[in-house]
């Protein structure tokens, strides 16, 4: 990409002073002082092996109208037709372009199908691009319930091919949008707005409505012993336990979605504890004041290291790509970003928090996207955040000593907070039962 961009690398000073590519130095010049050329397909070849290119107002085709082009080599990329030899004709087995059961398979012959052969969003509309895999899963749930006899006959008219010239070599090109849901509706997994409203409730009916998904529900919150701040949260990659940090300096383990308070201990000082990072074999926090930075070895010790200072937040969620060393444009979050973490298993994910507790679940590289949102029950402000290791879970701590979680799983009971059983969780020996005294006047 930084060989075809150059030479089309006009802007102004100003624009560039707010985002600009930067490209690494081994992709730089004098290290690659060269271009690679963009054109519009040739109309002709002249005799002197010249290429004859079509004049339009494109950017490749005026940079090439005035060049003399004359390729050693041309390879030609026409694509293919979707014929499968192996399906016998004679045996009255169809092709992709036979099928007439909304692309995927043939009425009266429905043993075989064809999955993942439309093309979403090709020709001119652009805006209407998707993915093949989501189609895919939904044409696979067509064809069972196809098998099934659960799809009801006559099928509507089909309303979401792409417009294409006779000519065309593609003709199976479908609008995104509108073939998902022309197959969710054939499926019955298209529900109406009162229906979804009388099952589910308004929370769903105006995500629905809004296009907003909502991966994550609310469970039940964790409680502290006693109410004061939860400045740092943090759940253990190897135990069902997420550990706490409070307003007074304790580092506290609750087991599992219940919260089961486990083991406890200081971090130097009496202020509140600033960062807590939870590993294979310790669990290390920051303390805002004392000796600062301490390491809680699984099973007993603690050492103390040194001070940091307090960081200062940015009022704006700025975004930087390493993979092509250049800033993206900047996510607009009026309410403030108090945190900000990237979702484990979404890379291109993130999930901005404000103070008074709305996450926003957005992807950096299609903000244009739907986006999720969620608002937590609170009566304080959010003080700390976290995010499990598969992203199963997402907690929340607050200034009255409470940890609000959000959950995708469908048995909070079943899945732990690590995702899977691990290193089991090292409780306290239980002490002896006192023996019962009889006091008398001698006792």
């Amino acid at each position: 990409m930084p060989y075809i961009n150059r030479p089309y690398r006009n802007r102004s000073k100003y624009l560039d002073y707010l985002s600009r590519y930067i490209d690494p130095p081994e992709d730089s010049p004098p290290q690659t002082d060269f271009v690679v050329d963009l054109a519009p397909f040739p109309t002709s070849f002249a005799s002197d092996g010249r290429a004859i290119f079509p004049i339009s107002a494109r950017k490749d085709a005026l940079r090439m109208a005035n060049r003399v082009v004359k390729p050693e080599l041309v390879i030609f990329a026409t694509g293919y037709t979707q014929n499968f030899d192996f399906l016998d004709k004679e045996s009255g087995y169809c092709n992709p372009a036979d099928v007439d059961m909304r692309n995927v398979t043939k009425a009266g012959d429905e043993s075989v199908a064809f999955i993942g052969f439309v093309r979403p969003g090709v020709g001119m509309i652009r805006q209407a691009a998707g993915a093949i895999p989501p189609l895919a899963e939904m044409q696979i749930f067509f064809w069972i319930s196809v098998i099934k006899g659960q799809i009801k006959l006559p099928l509507s008219a089909p309303h979401y091919h792409l417009l294409v010239k006779e000519t065309a070599r593609i003709k199976y090109g479908v609008d995104h949008s509108a073939y998902m849901s022309t197959l969710a509706k054939d499926i019955g997994a298209s529900p109406g707005l009162w229906e979804l409203w009388m099952e589910y409730g308004t929370q769903v009916l105006v995500s629905y409505w809004t296009g907003m998904s909502t991966s994550y529900r609310k469970i039940p919150p964790i409680s502290l012993s006693f109410p004061q701040p939860v400045t740092a949260l943090s759940f253990d990659p190897i135990s069902d336990v997420l550990w706490a940090g409070s307003n007074t300096g304790d580092v506290t383990g609750y087991y599992g979605t219940r919260g089961i308070r486990g083991v406890s201990y200081k971090v130097g000082g009496t202020l509140a504890v600033k960062k807590i990072v939870a590993g294979e074999n310790h669990v290390r926090a920051l303390g805002v004041s004392g000796e600062g930075f301490g390491t809680w070895t699984k099973g007993g010790m603690n050492k103390w290291y040194f001070r940091q200072s307090r960081p200062f937040p940015d009022p704006l969620v700025k975004i930087y790509d390493l993979r092509t060393m250049r800033s993206l444009p900047p996510i607009a979050f009026s309410s403030g970003p108090a945190f900000i973490h990237v979702l484990p298993k979404r890379a291109s994910t993130i999930a901005v928090i404000s103070n008074q507790g709305l996450v926003n679940i957005v992807d950096i590289l299609n903000p244009a996207a739907a986006s999720e949102f969620y608002q937590l029950d609170l009566s304080s402000y959010v003080t700390s955040c976290a995010i499990s290791a598969t992203a199963a879970y997402m907690a929340f701590g607050d200034a009255e000593g409470v940890i609000h979680l959000l959950s995708q799983a469908e048995d909070t009971v079943d899945v732990p907070f690590n995702g899977f059983d691990g290193q089991p969780v090292e409780w306290a020996d239980t002490p002896d039962v006192l023996p019962e005294i009889e006091w008398t006047q001698t006792t």
